[in-house]
């Protein structure tokens, strides 16, 4: 496989959408070998790739995915999100609305 190739079948069955081919790929027992049929470079063409093991950890280059992970602060998103901190959010809107309603009659 190479990166932008499009597969349109896997074993025998057509592929419509991504979702369905993940779920056809973690259908399949790792080790076996499956024919798909790709679209690169405008033709179409038969290849057989062998399933892998899902790794323990995604990677990105030589980086570990979740190492930079973060937690978000559920305090501040509880506030951010709160029914108190919306109606002080709408307050600000409507003070920078007037504000501007004033701005507008002025000039």
């Amino acid at each position: 496989m190479k990166r932008r190739d499009v597969i349109t079948e896997y074993g025998k069955e057509k592929v419509t959408n991504s979702d369905q081919l993940r779920d056809m790929v973690i259908s399949t027992f790792p080790g076996k070998e499956v024919k798909i049929l790709i679209i690169r470079d405008g033709r179409e063409r038969w290849i057989e790739v062998k399933i892998g093991k899902k790794p323990k950890y995604s990677r990105i280059g030589k980086e570990e995915t979740w190492r930079d992970f973060q937690f978000p602060d559920l305090d501040w998103l509880k506030q951010e999100f709160s029914s108190e901190g919306i109606k002080e959010k709408l307050e600000k809107l409507e003070e920078q609305i007037e504000k501007l309603k004033q701005r507008l009659d002025s000039d």
